[in-house]
């Protein structure tokens, strides 16, 4: 049993540790402004920020949406191995269409307004939370079944 609590510490270490890196990498690259997530993807010639464009949205985009769903894929699967409330199901729909909103908010801002900035920094930050969340309950019921 020493082995599995050790584990779970681990993988646990290692989630917290992706939610504070994820912070810190959005604050550092966009802050949590509508002004600076605005001229991150629209551009600002004052400050010598290029503009996006779909196809480099689209690099960027891809690959965080395997990894992202992968990781909401993942924790959700290990819920299963609880007793599953409505809550479980409900939180992880949400962090899903979270992580959605927050991917595809870049080419809301880039096409059609900069006042999709709110939409990204509500999504990112109810992502973010949703995530931990999930880890939070995942620890206390691998906890709980293991003192029992």
């Amino acid at each position: 049993m020493k082995i599995v609590k050790i584990t779970i510490a681990l993988f646990i270490i290692l989630f917290i540790f992706q939610i504070l890196t994820g912070i810190f990498l959005f604050y550092e690259k966009y802050g949590f402004t509508v002004s600076y997530i605005s001229n991150h993807i629209l551009g600002n010639p004052d400050k010598f920020i290029n503009p996006k464009t779909v196809l480099g949205l689209i690099e960027i985009v891809m690959p965080h949406f395997f990894a992202i769903f992968l990781v909401i894929f993942i924790i959700s699967h290990l819920l299963y191995f609880f007793k599953i409330k409505i809550y479980h199901f409900i939180l992880s729909g949400i962090t899903f269409l979270a992580g959605f909103l927050d991917i595809i908010s870049n080419f809301l801002i880039l096409k059609i307004s900069s006042s999709f900035a709110y939409l990204k920094i509500f999504s990112f930050l109810t992502f973010e939370f949703g995530i931990f969340l999930m880890i939070f309950i995942l620890f206390f019921n691998i906890i709980s079944k293991l003192n029992h």
